[in-house]
């Protein structure tokens, strides 16, 4: 069975991943925590690809790669488990951020036009304070959630799609930096730490042959440091599909 990924070493791999990050950098700004996820997730394209195809044995390609640039604005809200004290609700400027994701192929029930598919992806971000209090939140995380969708253009031309969609999965999310607790003193928490958690979104999809534009509400969530924390995403994609 074909792939969809290229064989090679992994000298081959790692100057792939320095260009798309050369590429990336053209584009917005990347943290250094990102960069290691991103070529991370690049050097590992072979296990995702692996766990893709066995989703959808059927197919000569079961897993699409998935390459673009995103801008998201982002709220984090969190409450401190041992006093139940809520955490100072922070957010961040739209900013431009490299986004990558691999997903299965669309599967539809039956011959209606309604179907799903599972999708691994990689964003990252940055939040502050509204206030002079110092803190904010740098982060990344990683998800492999299902998603149903309906597919408004499917008996249309194949060269288009329109889909609405709602996924829920496990999520991987990382925080580093410093939160304001609401309660008594107003204590301020240094966070630095990483766990595995949810994903829940919603998804809106245009895609006019491999070219695609995405709209997604994601909402990944994780306790660390003692703290449960949600981050609402809000997030536009423009980017292209390789079949």
């Amino acid at each position: 069975m074909e792939t969809p990924f290229p064989s090679g070493n992994q000298k081959d791999i790692s100057s792939k991943c320095l260009q798309l990050l050369v590429d990336s950098a053209l584009y917005g700004r990347i943290s250094a925590s990102m960069r290691g996820l991103f070529c991370l997730t690049i050097k590992l394209s072979p296990l995702i690809a692996g766990i893709m195809l066995s989703l959808q044995t059927s197919s000569t390609y079961a897993a699409q790669p998935f390459i673009g640039v995103s801008t998201n604005w982002a709220l984090l809200k969190g409450e401190e488990k041992s006093t139940g004290y809520d955490v100072a609700e922070m957010n961040s400027d739209e900013e431009l951020e490299p986004a990558l994701s691999v997903k299965s192929l669309n599967n539809y029930i039956a011959n209606s036009s309604f179907g799903y598919f599972v999708e691994f992806g990689i964003e990252s971000y940055s939040l502050s304070g509204s206030g002079e209090d110092n803190t904010g939140i740098d982060g990344e995380y990683l998800y492999l959630t299902p998603t149903v969708f309906y597919d408004f253009l499917k008996n249309s031309s194949g060269d288009h799609s329109f889909k609405i969609g709602a996924g829920f999965g496990l999520g991987y999310m990382s925080a580093e930096g410093r939160v304001m607790v609401e309660g008594p003193g107003l204590p301020i928490k240094t966070i630095d730490g990483k766990d595995f958690g949810t994903s829940i979104g919603l998804m809106l999809e245009y895609k006019y042959k491999n070219w695609v534009f995405q709209a997604k509400e994601y909402t990944p969530g994780a306790t660390i440091d003692g703290i449960d924390f949600i981050i609402e995403l809000p997030t536009f994609i423009l980017g292209y599909r390789f079949d």
